[in-house]
């Protein structure tokens, strides 16, 4: 039998044949035997591509565990305990629904803290005879794939190697993978870009067949199909059926872009069709964030919550009677200043998760809290509000109770754009030149125009006067040592003047802008009367339509 998974599909009806023909010149007892191992070889031919993620239907409970039935009951809320140990731990053993042919175990479990530096699994025919499949370090909360010399299994076993004995530590989920005899090459799609941008767009695949086995997934991507600029990371663990999804960046606006998708197992690498699309303003309607952070460091896979695929997820472990209490840390996810009347998100929801709540702010220091209620588990949640300016939103969940232990996910979240404003400033840097001490300069202008089809409203705001390590403060009252006066006019070079009363705030130079329509603005300042540094001072003007 092991030499027969070498074999191709078209060669088993020969080996078969040549198999009966030899035990028909043996035994009765032999023949009894020949039809046995004839009969096994025709239930792996009918089982040409596998079943996949097999979970088990058993456990028994080792030393120091507890709960074992919650690592196989497909739930990521649930888990098995193991209390500390010195060393290696008692095994938690599981017992298959039937005996299979695999080469792969996958696991969810908690790992390291300074705790776990190992885990073990073995796997095993019969319970009694075992043989190890991996020892080693798999990833943290999140699940995890190992390979092993592909045998039949129906029994497997797991353990932690424990360098400290302070924690208790979860196995979530345990899973082996019912492999083919045979694997074939795999099949891919390539599906339309979304979330198309002047500078962005996310990719997609479809994976038609995975060959047999979980397959590795990429995208490729350039200005021809020769796809020259390159290739995304192979993202692996993926099945038939499976969607995937790459934001591309740094893109040039206007430009057309050929992709296409991949897919590779140990058959080979195929590749979907060539497919294109070309960079452009976002239009109204919803719009996926371009990036993702995580200031705590907590959440993992961050860019997977805005992938615009629902099957993928950011997600974030809560411990047991965490001290940082019942909250998740903030997800921001962030996009380009854009006007939104409401957002959508989905998310994981269980027993123990009460509450979302959101924010969005127009520049990551303001917020202005949009939704803070339950929601529905896996179910795109819609939240309306009134216009406003937003380039940032921040998310994070709430638990009934600190006493559990559990994952938040985050699946998606969109913004959904009301209306299109566009800006174009003719000077954001202005220049005064070499000038003298505690004067009052001659006003530099810049022409502000709003480039769209919407009357909007215009704010500008002043940066501070910068050289290297050295810079200028600023008074709406006097000019001093290290310390200038700045004023602004929308109306002429000789004024009316209005004091700037600090940098970095807005103020109000235009309302009902008219499309197509102009402001000059006019920007003086009054030098300091003495500085540190008689290298150049510049600074810049931001305009935000609104």
């Amino acid at each position: 039998m092991i030499s027969v998974p070498g074999k191709a599909l078209a060669d088993r009806p020969i080996a078969l044949s040549c198999r009966m023909r030899l035990v028909l010149r043996t035994s009765g007892r032999r023949l009894l035997l020949g039809s046995i191992v004839i009969a096994l070889f025709l239930i792996h031919a009918d089982r040409a591509h596998a079943v996949g993620w097999v979970t088990p239907s058993g456990n028994t409970d080792g030393t120091g565990w507890t709960f074992g039935a919650n690592a196989r009951d497909g739930s990521t809320s649930t888990y098995a305990s193991h209390a500390p140990a010195s060393g290696w731990g008692g095994w938690e053993t599981f017992t298959l629904p039937d005996s299979i042919w695999s080469d792969r175990f996958r696991v969810l479990t908690d790992f390291g803290y300074g705790e776990v530096d190992q885990v073990q699994v073995d796997v095993s025919a019969d319970g009694v005879s075992w043989t190890t499949a991996f020892v080693g370090s798999v990833a943290d909360a999140a699940w995890d794939t190992e390979n092993f010399t592909a045998q039949q299994v129906r029994y497997a076993r797991f353990r932690y190697h424990r360098i400290a004995t302070n924690y208790v530590f979860w196995l979530y989920e345990f899973n082996v993978y019912e492999t083919p005899l045979t694997i074939d090459l795999p099949t891919v799609s390539t599906t339309p870009a979304t979330s198309i941008e002047t500078t962005s767009a996310i990719v997609h695949g479809l994976l038609d067949d995975s060959g047999g086995v979980p397959c590795d997934v990429r995208l490729q991507y350039g200005l021809t199909a020769a796809y020259e600029i390159g290739d995304t990371p192979w993202i692996s663990g993926y099945d038939t059926g499976s969607t995937f999804g790459v934001l591309l960046s740094g893109l040039g606006q206007g430009q057309t872009y050929h992709f296409r998708a991949q897919a590779r197992n140990d058959a080979g690498t195929a590749s979907g069709a060539d497919d294109v699309f070309t960079c452009a303003p976002h239009s109204i309607g919803w719009v996926s964030p371009s990036s993702s952070s995580d200031p705590t460091g907590n959440w993992l896979g961050t860019d997977l919550a805005h992938d615009d695929e629902s099957t993928t997820h950011a997600h974030c472990v809560h411990l047991i009677n965490d001290p940082d209490g019942q909250w998740s840390p903030y997800l921001y996810l962030t996009h380009s200043l854009v006007n939104v009347d409401s957002l959508r998100f989905l998310a994981k929801d269980d027993v123990n998760i009460d509450s979302a709540e959101i924010d969005l702010s127009p520049d990551g220091t303001s917020w202005n809290n949009v939704f803070g209620s339950a929601f529905l588990d896996q179910t795109w949640t819609a939240v309306g509000f009134p216009d406003q300016n937003a380039n940032q939103a921040r998310v994070r969940f709430h638990l009934s109770t600190n006493a559990v232990g559990m994952h938040w996910e985050l699946g998606e979240l969109d913004f959904h754009v009301s209306r299109i404003l566009s800006v174009t400033v003719s000077n954001a840097v202005f220049g005064f030149g070499t000038q003298l001490l505690d004067t009052w300069l001659s006003p530099d202008s810049t022409v502000v125009t709003n480039d769209s089809a919407e009357i909007e409203n215009l704010d500008v705001r002043l940066s501070q006067f910068q050289s290297g390590a050295d810079s200028w403060t600023i008074s709406p009252v006097t000019n001093g040592a290290n310390q200038v006066r700045a004023q602004w006019s929308a109306v002429s070079s000789s004024g009316p003047w209005t004091d700037i009363a600090a940098y970095d705030t807005d103020f109000t130079i235009g309302t009902n802008v008219a499309p197509s329509s102009s402001i000059t603005l006019f920007v003086r300042i009054q030098t300091p009367t003495s500085t540190d540094s008689h290298e150049e001072y510049s600074s810049s003007l931001t305009v935000t339509a609104w």
